[in-house]
């Protein structure tokens, strides 16, 4: 934690009015899911330090009997949300586990990148890499069917 960037973000906190804290990561499928804390309630001090604890069921990330998690902001994922109608400083996390050396949790996406693009760079195959999810869909305006006897020329 480096109280540079922390003093940075209460300082956009601050310009912003920011009044919300948004906290995002994704499942073990990628679905994205987040929480949203008010700035009232919590500190970006206490986040980074202590990170918020979340139910790693609800997520599908393991059993209910051990379950809980710690989701911890990246704080270079810092960005003012311009979809919510609250101002919202929001961060994608790194999800730790609660064991007293708070171990990230190894199926943990961003987790995985960073170990991938780690061997990338010991085994000198890349010396940077770009991590993320592929949105694909498609809008149509009209969908017609096409039958066969059409398509002959």
């Amino acid at each position: 934690m480096t109280s540079k960037k922390i003093s940075q973000l209460n300082s956009i906190i601050k310009k912003h009015h920011v009044e919300i804290i948004d906290l995002k990561c994704t499942d073990l499928i990628g679905k994205l899911h987040h929480i949203s804390l008010p700035i009232s309630d919590i500190t970006i001090e206490d986040i980074v330090k202590n990170g918020v604890g979340f139910d790693g069921s609800s997520y599908k990330f393991s059993k209910v009997e051990n379950s809980d998690m710690i989701l911890v902001p990246d704080l270079d994922t810092a960005v003012i949300d311009p979809f919510r109608e609250m101002p919202t400083l929001s961060f994608f996390t790194n999800i730790h586990l609660t064991d007293t050396k708070r171990s990230r949790f190894e199926q943990d996406g961003r987790f995985i990148a960073t170990k991938a693009e780690s061997i990338l760079m010991k085994h000198k195959i890349a010396d940077q890499s770009w991590w993320g999810p592929e949105f694909e869909f498609y809008i149509f305006r009209k969908v017609e069917r096409v039958r066969k006897d059409r398509n002959k020329s």
